[in-house]
């Protein structure tokens, strides 16, 4: 079964990231998935649920949400555009089996959510002011934090 090398790809992908941004548990991640991408729903779900167990805490008990792409073909002698199911892709316009899929094999990562350590600390009631000094949604995000920075490649960690 290929899908769980995919659930193990998608982890693989979202993790360092997560990490970079301060990630105590991924809650939810977004995927579209092409209907002629040829991966069967069930056992992606299925691996998942493997892949976030062997992950540990940071993966337990994440979602997968699921956005199904519809083919969408050119018609290479009329050119036209239209979406069909996979069982009837010639063109309905001029009726030619020479046609290009342009859409319906994707398997993006859309996005994913992420809990931090701070997302349990409760916020500021509305009628106090936040003397933080922190940009509370501006440039840095709803939170008023930055990413943290990735250490320069090369670089030692050590302090001399």
């Amino acid at each position: 079964m290929h899908e769980y090398s995919i659930a193990e790809g998608i982890a693989d992908s979202i993790l360092p990231a997560a990490f970079d941004n301060g990630a105590t548990r991924v809650s939810v991640v977004r995927l579209r998935i092409g209907e002629m991408s040829d991966i069967v729903r069930d056992a992606l779900d299925f691996a998942w649920g493997v892949v976030c167990e062997e992950r540990g805490d940071v993966l337990a008990g994440c979602r997968l949400e699921v956005e199904s792409v519809s083919p969408h073909f050119v018609c290479m002698d009329c050119g036209n555009e239209y979406d069909a199911d996979r069982l009837h892709p010639r063109c309905p316009s001029c009726g030619s089996g020479k046609t290009l899929l342009t859409k319906g094999r994707e398997l993006e990562i859309a996005s994913f959510d992420i809990e931090t350590e701070t997302d349990d600390e409760p916020d500021a009631p509305d009628d106090e002011p936040d003397d933080s000094g922190e940009d509370p949604g501006g440039a840095h995000g709803p939170r008023g934090r930055a990413p943290r920075p990735r250490p320069e490649p090369g670089a030692s960690s050590q302090a001399n």
